[in-house]
């Protein structure tokens, strides 16, 4: 597996977002977005390994809301290879925007990424099309299931996190004739954001793994 899947699967990915402080049950209060904040985390790509930066840049205005840019690059390189933009609601936060290499979408309807509160057992899903800015045709559809599963205690190179909260993702992304499906596992700490990552192939193997190294707030 080489590092350039780890790119293309974040190309179609119709997820992840990092969660900060606040309380469990309070969308507005969950969510560490200050611009400049920055979480540095250490991938593994079956024995290939290299590191990802996601920082936090200037609110934006999307289809009437305020949106926060999540930018996505790899072994420090100057320029961004995805930008997400996430709006936060008083129970849910919202992902209306994805920028990467192949342009600019919309996603439609909004998806929602996160339903709070975040209690154990809880799901929630997300049927919708990705849309090129100032398009009207959908390039791409997707569906995605969460459930939150537990809180469990997670060894980083950051730090030993208790409490953090693990949900799973199961995605079904179409574009023309290419499917993927995607299984993933994502543990939460509030303060701190995301703390671990886990993709998984159509087996149930590991093959990809992402945990926290630092974060510069």
């Amino acid at each position: 597996m080489k590092i350039m899947f780890k790119a293309a699967v974040f190309l179609i990915f119709l997820s992840i977002a990092l969660v900060g402080c606040g309380a469990e049950d309070d969308a507005r209060g969950f969510l560490l977005l200050n611009p400049g904040v920055t979480w540095y985390y250490d991938v593994d790509i079956q024995g290939e390994k290299l590191e990802m930066q996601v920082q936090v840049g200037e609110t934006k205005n999307i289809a009437g809301k305020t949106a926060y840019p999540l930018s996505y690059s790899y072994n420090e390189l100057a320029l961004p290879t995805q930008i997400e933009y996430y709006a936060v609601q008083d129970k849910a936060v919202l992902f209306p925007r994805l920028d990467n290499v192949q342009g600019q979408f919309l996603k439609k309807p909004e998806q929602t990424f996160l339903k709070f509160p975040l209690k154990e057992g809880d799901k929630w899903e997300w049927s919708g099309r990705l849309i090129p800015v100032g398009e009207k045709e959908a390039v791409a559809s997707g569906k995605v299931q969460a459930v939150v599963e537990s809180k469990e205690t997670v060894n980083t190179p950051a730090g030993t996190y208790k409490d953090a909260v693990r949900i799973s993702f199961v995605s079904v992304n179409e574009s023309g004739d290419t499917r993927f499906d995607i299984k993933e596992k994502r543990w939460y700490v509030k303060g701190v954001g995301m703390v671990k990552e886990v993709l998984y192939d159509e087996k149930g193997n590991e093959v990809l793994t992402a945990v926290l190294k630092k974060l510069e707030k």
